[in-house]
């Protein structure tokens, strides 16, 4: 027994026109795990490897679609995409993210339009949304008229899902619309935020110039008093070493001094001596004298 298809094909038409797009009808199962990477090919019948494709499109999931519940999707393949008519069968074939196959449709032919006798057009009115317009459904009336008023009520269905899914469609373009305004507002924004930035950048440009400036103009100066400084050490050296010989001249000069007081002292002993020498000498000179003319009365008073 054929394993069931986790994904399944419906209202697959026997022959469409490769002037129009078209559609594609399908349906996940809840087995099946939905992806972005899926993709839907349109092969020609006896296609044995998935590189066979003739044209493919990415496989569309609804905008509130939940993993692991049932949902119908649709899909449109565009008419520049399509095969020429011709004798030809082809077939839908759903390709998951893996590379894994999980279903294939019925075949069909692609052939030229049929005169508008053979043609009957579906038209229904959508009640309370004049803005939208009415969906047109152009199928042979031979299919239509094989396949009976049960298909007739499907295609009503389908009519009626498709105009549910444009509703969903415009309601999305709609908050795309308000979603690109914000971001637009907010580039806006964004964009007075960057003239703002930008005008800091060029004020701390111009602040780091005149820092820059002043230390260039500081480092000038600090070399300069580093120069003076260099001039006034020098100088200060060079008084250092004439303070060192002047302490060593009065050092010298105490020396002599010193020297000077001790022979001044000496000389003073020594003139004290020679002070009471001449005092003895004077003394006894006084009293020689005094003894002579003692000797001179008494030789007198002799005489």
């Amino acid at each position: 027994m054929e394993k069931p298809w986790r994904v399944e094909f419906r209202n697959v038409g026997r022959t469409y026109f490769p002037q129009s797009r078209v559609e594609c009808h399908y349906s996940l199962s809840t087995e099946h795990r939905w992806a972005s990477s899926d993709w839907i090919g349109l092969f020609k019948a006896g296609w044995s490897s998935l590189r066979d494709y003739h044209t493919f499109v990415w496989a569309l999931a609804p905008v509130d679609y939940i993993e692991g519940t049932n949902v119908n999707c649709c899909v449109h393949f565009q008419a520049s995409y399509l095969p020429r008519p011709g004798p030809g069968e082809y077939q839908f074939v759903y390709v998951d993210g893996k590379g894994q196959v999980c279903s294939r449709s019925s075949q069909f032919v692609f052939s030229a339009p049929k005169p508008l006798d053979d043609l009957v057009t579906l038209e229904q009115e959508r009640d309370g949304e004049e803005e939208v317009e009415d969906i047109l459904l152009v199928i042979p009336r031979a299919e239509l008229l094989q396949n009976g008023q049960s298909s007739l009520e499907a295609m009503t269905k389908e009519r009626e899902s498709l105009l549910a899914e444009r509703a969903q469609s415009q309601q999305r373009i709609r908050e795309l619309e308000d979603e690109i305004k914000t971001l637009m507002q907010r580039g806006q924004e964004k964009g007075g935020e960057l003239e703002k930035m930008k005008e800091r950048v060029k004020k701390m440009s111009m602040q780091m110039r005149d820092e820059d400036e002043e230390r260039k103009n500081l480092q000038l100066d600090s070399e300069v008093a580093l120069g003076e400084l260099r001039g006034l050490r020098e100088r200060l050296d060079a008084s250092e070493r004439a303070v060192e010989g002047l302490r060593a001249e009065l050092s010298d000069m105490a020396t002599q001094r010193d020297h000077g007081q001790a022979e001044l002292h000496q000389a003073r002993l020594q003139a004290a001596q020679l002070t009471l020498q001449l005092a003895d000498a004077g003394l006894a000179l006084r009293e020689g004298r005094a003894s002579w003319a003692q000797d001179r009365e008494a030789l007198r008073s002799s005489s």
